[in-house]
Order: C-alpha cells, then structure tokens, then sequence
C-alpha cells in the first residue's frame, strides 16, 4: 500500500505533497522556499476560538498548579528540604506552564488531525530521544519547546498513543539535536546601565528591582524607602487548583501517562544538581518577614527567581510590576498565573483582567511616563511596524494561533499595496529585530510588494518625531505611542489576539475613533484621506476622548511617577 509520510516537525528539501502530509505549519518554518503553494495546504488551528482557548487555558492553569503541589512534596525529599508550597510554586510553575501547553496542543492536534482524515493510512517516523539536560527553564524554552527535534519527539509520544491501526509507525534516530545558547540566564539583563549593575554588586540585594523604565538612583532610592516601612503579615489570594480539582477528570488518562514521560525527562538542572548551588546562593541574601518587594521583568533568570522564592518562603511580601503589554487586555498570557498570585500586582492602569484573583493595583508606569506626551512631529514618516513572528507551540501567548500569523502576513501586503503613492514615498518599515522570527517577514514582503526601507535606529525616538505611527499588533509600542500621544492607527484581525470582556470597551471607542481597525484596506482607506493633514483628525474631539479613555486605562504616566508609588506602597 502507498502511504503518504506525516511530517512532525520539518519538511525536507524534497517536500512534495502528493507523497507528504505535513502536520501543521511550523513545519515549514526555515523552509519555506521549498514549496511555493504551502501556505493553501488544508491546515488549522486547535484553538480556533477565544472561548475554547481560555476554556483549556484555565485547566492548564489548574494542571500546573495541582503538579506544583505533587513536585514540592518530592523535591523537599530529594534536596533534604522543607520548602511551603509558595517557595516551589515560584520556582517550578513557568517551566510547568510551558512544558504543559507544548505538549498539550500538540495532543489536541494530533488528535483532531485524526479526526478529521479518518481512514486516511499514513506513515509516520517516530523518535524516541529522551537524553535532554536543560540547564534552566530558559534552555527548556529555547531548546526544548523550540527545538524542532523536541517537538518531533512529544509528537512521537502523542502518535504512539493515538495512531489508528491502519497508520505505520517506525522508530528512527533523531538525525540531529539543535540547540541554541539561551542566553541571559544568570547574567543582570543587558539593557540596564553599568551604574545600575555597579551597584546592585556593591550594595547587594535590592527590595526595588527590574522595573521596567527606573534609572540605578530610582531603584536604590525606592530600594531604601521599601526598607524603611513597617513590617505587615502577607495576604496572599487563593491558588486557581482546588480541593475539587481532579486531573483525571480535565484531561484524558493517555495525555497524562505522556506527562510522566515528559516531566523527569525535561526536569531543568536547576531543580536537580543545581539546585542546592542556587538555594544556598539565594539564602545567603536577607530577608524579613512582612517587608515589601517590588520586581517585574525577572521571571526566566533562575537567580531572581531563587531570591524571590526565598523572599516568598521567609513572608515577605512580593509585588509584581507590569513590564509589558498584553496585561489588562489579553485573554490568555502566561504571565497572568505567574505574577498575578502575591501581594498584589502594579498595573498601567487597569484593575480588573478577568484573570486577576482580586483588582490590580494602577499606578503610573515609570518606563511610559519618560515619554508622556513627548511627541513632536520632526519628520513626514509613517513609520509601520511589525512583530515577532512566533510560530509556538505556545497556544496561551498574546499572540495569534499559527494559521492566523499566515492571514497576518497577507494582511501586511493588502494594507501596503492599498496606501496612495504619497504615503508610501514616506513609509518606514519596521521589523522585529531582537530576536529572529520564526516566519519570514521582510523577505516575505519583498516577494510581493517593491523593496521597503527599513527602520534600524531606536524605534521610539523615530516614534516620537514621526508623522503617522501603524501598528499591525497591540504590542508596547501601542503602550508608549498612546502615553506619547503618538497620532497613531492600529490594524490586525480580531480574533488573533482576542481582548477579555472588561477591556472590550476601551478598544471599541479606538475604532468608533477610526484610531483601530480590523480591515487592512479600510485603514489604508483611513490613511489614505488624512495624511495631508494628519494633526486635525488626531486632535478631533471623538479621537482625544478614546485616546484619554484607552489611556487611562493602560498607559498611566505620570512626570513625576514616584510620587504616586510612595504614597500607594505606604499603604499597602
């Protein structure tokens, strides 16, 4: 019998699919000039819905969790430890989140690609490569749920476990295992000044520390301030895994006898023959019961988390700090289970997610307020920028499922090719330069439409004097530009990055204000007719009302942005 051969992970340079079954997209990520017509290949998406997608997103959620219950329990007895559940929560719960939804999305996908080509007999390959040794929780990201020989191989377990009858399984060697250097791992990142670094050697641990737009003297004096308040009990909120919560009853028996597999197999050193290193590094800091700490940017350097968990298990009391976007709007974000369960959680702005255990703490982002209404138009720039185009498999990101980044791509040549001769004379483009994307985007761009000048210099000061700001995704950038008062038009499709309930309105009033748009054409349309005068429409009276409101909501900034924060840390 001829049988067609199911590619898991990456196609090869003889890719043909009369003979070839690719499981979804990302297996031809690299490759993606090797079959010219790939992106018309029958694929879909698992979590075609919002409401599907936060349905298994809360059951990871409670998953992870229950785990963290069992791991603590088994990792005290290894280490010799007496460690409470909060100290291994903030150690073990990101790799957890990861490890789960890669390997959970990819049993769902198997599962419906089954069903919906039954009776079609396939041959598959399978590996059985279980030698992994991660460093960290970011060499798991990096080499584990990103490396395509890993994601062969969970497909492997899934397929072993669901293959019909009909289909042919054969083991082979993995050919090659990628790996990457994670990098940044255990080094203070590379965006803070030499100043700060000097002194967080010399004065040793700080109460105040990676939030996301403070200067070395901001932190140390905050540091100092936390120091001097009064020492309070902790109140923590209640984890989302209750008594009531029975994995055997949320996810089916197979997909957890894979999860035994996985867990030992990817367990990071850093809980294994790093461990005591680590803790008796962290323990040697001190810390108090009932003191403040503030932190934000710091969940994937294995030394932070350590202090923290450290900070956790002697009853200080932890605030997270929002450092990015996606807080406040996204529905599903991995972040939301790792910060939002201590003290309290310091927002741009908003207080209720949906998500949130009880009501964020708004207060002035420090980063946003360095560029509160900064904009000055120096320049006849639009300047459009893009994203990182991730590929997964990490479904509860903000950020689309993979067919959608392919309808995001095609979107990007329909808006550009619908821009007047005018416009376009002035168009800047931006991709995403610090880390490579998993899709081509300039390269795809250029297949379709005429050379684009790039943006290479700081992207924020070129926001700061442009003419037009288009943003193809709700990134930071949305953040600084609505702080900066940026004239600015936002243009992707609904459903990739879906918005939870309560900050629906706010997004609503953006289009009612022709500042969003979910058509490429109808934004270039909007562009098209205000660009000789682009001021009028941005200080129309509908438009400044949905700005003020959007912002207040989710890009608070304020000049003098300690002010705020003194007053509101000395009450909690």
């Amino acid at each position: 019998m001829n049988r067609q051969q199911l590619i898991l992970a990456r196609i090869g340079t003889d890719f043909d699919p009369r003979t070839q079954v690719p499981l979804g997209p990302w297996c031809f990520l690299g490759k993606e000039g090797v079959y010219a017509d790939w992106e018309k290949l029958p694929f879909f998406d698992v979590f075609d819905d919002a409401e599907t997608q936060w349905a298994h997103w809360l059951q990871v959620r409670k998953l992870a969790n229950h785990l963290v219950r069992r791991l603590a329990t088994e990792l005290n007895t290894r280490h010799g430890t007496n460690y409470g559940l909060r100290y291994w929560r903030e150690l073990l719960l990101l790799w957890l989140l990861l490890l789960i939804q890669t390997s959970w999305v990819r049993y769902l996908h198997i599962k419906a690609f089954i069903e919906k080509w039954p009776g079609k007999p396939l041959a598959v390959e399978l590996i059985d490569h279980r030698d992994w040794d991660f460093a960290s929780e970011l060499d798991f990201f990096t080499n584990g749920s990103k490396n395509p020989i890993f994601d062969a191989w969970v497909c492997s377990l899934v397929i072993e476990r669901l293959a019909p009858k009909d289909w042919s399984l054969t083991q082979v060697a993995a050919a090659e295992i990628l790996y990457k250097e994670p990098g940044g791992e255990d080094r203070i990142p590379a965006r803070t000044n030499a100043l700060k670094r000097y002194l967080r050697r010399v004065l040793g641990r700080q109460r105040f520390f990676h939030v996301t737009g403070t200067g070395p003297v901001a932190s140390v004096l905050m540091s100092t301030f936390l120091s001097l308040l009064p020492c309070k009990p902790a109140h923590l909120p209640e984890l989302i895994d209750g008594d009531d919560f029975d994995p055997c009853q949320a996810f089916p028996n197979d997909y957890l006898e894979i999860l035994e597999t996985l867990i030992p197999a990817t367990l990071p050193r850093t809980f294994r023959d790093d461990f005591a290193a680590h803790d008796e590094a962290a323990k040697k800091q001190g810390y108090r019961a009932g003191k403040l700490m503030v932190t934000a940017a710091a969940k994937y350097l294995s030394a932070n988390r350590f202090m923290t968990a450290q900070a956790i298990q002697a009853g200080e009391r932890i605030l997270r700090a929002q450092h990015g976007a996606g807080y406040g709007w996204s529905r599903t974000q991995n972040a939301q289970e790792i910060e939002y369960f201590d003290q309290a959680f310091l927002s741009w702005g908003w207080e209720k997610d949906g998500v949130h255990p009880d009501k964020a703490v708004p207060l002035p982002s420090p980063m946003l307020s360095r560029f509160k209404d900064g904009h000055r138009e120096r320049t006849s720039n639009l300047i459009f920028v893009g994203t990182n185009l991730e590929m997964g498999p990490f479904p509860f990101k903000a950020a689309p499922q993979p067919t959608k980044w392919l309808t995001y791509r095609r979107w990007k040549v329909a808006f550009l090719n619908s821009l007047g001769s005018e416009v376009m004379s002035q168009l800047l483009y931006r991709p995403y330069f610090r880390t490579p994307s998993d899709l081509e985007d300039v390269g795809y761009l250029e297949k379709h439409l005429p050379p684009l000048p790039l943006l290479k210099d700081d992207l924020t000061q070129a926001m700061l004097g442009c003419r037009l700001l288009v943003l193809d995704h709700p990134g930071t950038a949305l953040n600084i530009a609505m702080a900066a008062n940026v004239p600015l038009v936002g243009v992707w499709e609904q459903k990739a990055w879906p918005l939870h309930p309560e900050a629906q309105p706010a997004f609503d009033r953006l289009r009612e204000a022709k500042i969003l748009f979910h058509d490429p054409m109808e934004a270039a349309a909007h562009i098209n007719a205000v660009w000789a005068d682009v001021s009028s429409w941005w200080n129309a009276a509908d438009v400044r009302e949905a700005h003020r409101d959007w912002s207040r909501q989710f890009a608070l900034a304020d000049k003098i942005w300690w002010w705020p924060w003194l007053r509101k840390l000395a009450t909690l």
